[in-house]
């Protein structure tokens, strides 16, 4: 091992096995928390562009959602860029559509907020000239009797047929 110290920039020094293996120890160990983190992270460590590292931060929002809200399987996440140059990020999760109309007759509907309460309704499939689609449109039935005005039925609030007429 060198001992003297020579002011010749370092030419004809010498170090001994035992000090190097010392600094190539203290190195690798100083080193390993990050590999240790990167391997066990989804988000890769290398250097990322602002757009990889934000789109990999909406793949972990999707996965943790997803993993958050189990009965919910269809998972979104996007980036909206805006007209004056900002831009938005929406990731959500949402539950896949259910539409069980199975022709016209009577169906236990679920509430749809306030337009339309939970109960018995009779519904029929109704094509509109106007829209140049078919709207869902029900009355409810109560003790023997459609009872309301007709209302526009979401096909998702529809739980089941009722078999035989109404129940």
């Amino acid at each position: 091992m060198q001992t003297d110290h020579k002011s010749d920039g370092g030419r004809g020094a010498s170090l001994s096995r035992r000090k190097f293996f010392q600094i190539a120890a203290a190195g690798t160990a100083a080193a390993m928390p990050a590999v240790a983190e990167a391997a066990t992270g989804e988000i890769p460590q290398l250097p990322l562009t602002d757009e990889q590292q934000l789109d990999a931060s909406i793949g972990q929002l999707k996965n943790i959602l997803a993993r958050m809200h189990p009965g919910f399987s269809i998972v979104h996440g996007d980036r909206l860029m805006h007209g004056d140059g900002g831009s938005s990020v929406i990731v959500s999760v949402q539950k896949p559509t259910r539409n069980l109309f199975d022709g016209d007759g009577f169906y236990e509907v679920e509430a749809h907020g306030r337009y339309y309460p939970a109960g018995i309704y009779k519904v029929t499939r109704v094509w509109s000239d106007e829209d140049k689609t078919f709207w869902l449109w029900g009355s409810l039935y109560w003790d023997g009797h459609l009872i309301s005005p007709r209302e526009i039925i979401a096909p998702h609030s529809i739980v089941r047929k009722l078999e035989g007429g109404a129940e």
